[in-house]
């Protein structure tokens, strides 16, 4: 008799242990997911370290997302975390993009298709990434990307605009890997219709950029008698006058990318112009370090294809088309011992 009276006790015991550990481990989830939200991410937000922002979105993010298993809410604050998990993805995408660059100017034609590979393994990463990202914002905004807006609290804006953005940046990176992360690419439009959503001047002009984005990506996809060029001009230089310039980098890879040379040149030297200008936004500083990456591999692209390496350090600035006599030779200067 006493021993069931034990085994009673101790059951009881272990089930309130459970229950205790339970408890605790909400607690702790949603004082961590506060402090992230609340302290982790504008930290972030104001530092202009892309490399710190996206080892921190890889090594806090699954912590802070493993607290739904003991159903904490932690959409927003992982939603950021897996951002910047992206970008760490992205960043080797791009070096391994201009590795190809130099092996095909170079003819060395195995280096180039190996780097290419490697390109698609990070896109593919990459778009996994951002991906979950969106899909948190789906979780975190019912119904975002839809006909109707969902509501969005003041303080939650900004988590609304990362995730479309994360939505636009999952497609893109998945096209680039062959489709291999596969992304829906309903996830496109739907990106498109979220941006709708949010004041872009106060954001910007962001919103209107990824809209403009999504419509030159898919030709025809735009309201009829919509001015994209104009749009994208416009939500530029709101970017440029506050300070986040992530709008003029969106601008600057539309005109790469449907050939505009000569449009891509103005809005490089926009960007630069901008940048003398008007210092980084004080709270916001990560997201414009992020423009300014973005338009610095569409420049270095270019470098690499014209003169088989990236461009200048410290400075956005394409390449002059006519060669300049000694202008290379120059930047190796010193390194043979004879200067």
């Amino acid at each position: 008799m006493a021993r069931f009276v034990v085994s009673g006790l101790l059951l009881s015991l272990v089930v309130s242990l459970s229950g205790c550990s339970g408890f605790i481990y909400r607690q702790t989830g949603d004082t961590l997911g506060g402090f992230a939200k609340a302290h982790m991410v504008p930290w972030l937000m104001a530092n202009e370290d892309i490399g710190l922002a996206c080892r921190t979105g890889g090594a806090v993010g699954p912590l802070v997302r493993s607290f739904e298993r003991v159903d904490v809410h932690t959409e927003l604050p992982s939603m950021v975390s897996w951002l910047g998990a992206g970008m760490c993805a992205e960043a080797s995408a791009w070096e391994a993009e201009l590795t190809n660059l130099r092996a095909i100017k170079a003819g060395q034609a195995s280096v180039a298709k190996d780097a290419a590979l490697l390109e698609e393994r990070h896109h593919r990463v990459a778009a996994m990434r951002f991906g979950v990202a969106w899909g948190l914002a789906v979780a975190k905004f019912p119904g975002i990307g839809g006909d109707k807006c969902p509501e969005i609290a003041a303080d939650e804006e900004v988590y609304y605009l990362l995730g479309a953005a994360a939505g636009l940046l999952s497609v893109l990176h998945d096209r680039a890997s062959g489709g291999a992360a596969n992304i829906d690419t309903r996830v496109l439009p739907m990106a498109a219709r979220a941006a709708k959503c949010l004041n872009s001047e106060k954001w910007w002009g962001v919103p209107t950029a990824l809209q403009a984005s999504v419509w030159m990506t898919v030709p025809g996809s735009a309201p009829k008698g919509t001015n994209i060029a104009k749009q994208f001009s416009e939500a530029a230089a709101q970017g440029d006058k506050a300070g986040v310039r992530l709008a003029r980098a969106l601008q600057v890879l539309a005109l790469e990318g449907a050939g505009d040379a000569k449009g891509m040149k103005a809005a490089v030297q926009a960007h630069q112009a901008s940048i003398v200008k008007t210092p980084s936004a004080k709270h916001w500083r990560l997201l414009d370090t992020y423009g300014r990456t973005m338009t610095q591999q569409a420049v270095d692209r270019t470098w690499t294809r014209e003169k088989g390496h990236r461009g200048p350090t410290g400075t956005l600035e394409l390449p002059e088309k006519a060669p300049v006599p000694g202008q290379d030779d120059d930047m190796l200067g010193g390194l043979d011992g004879d200067g």
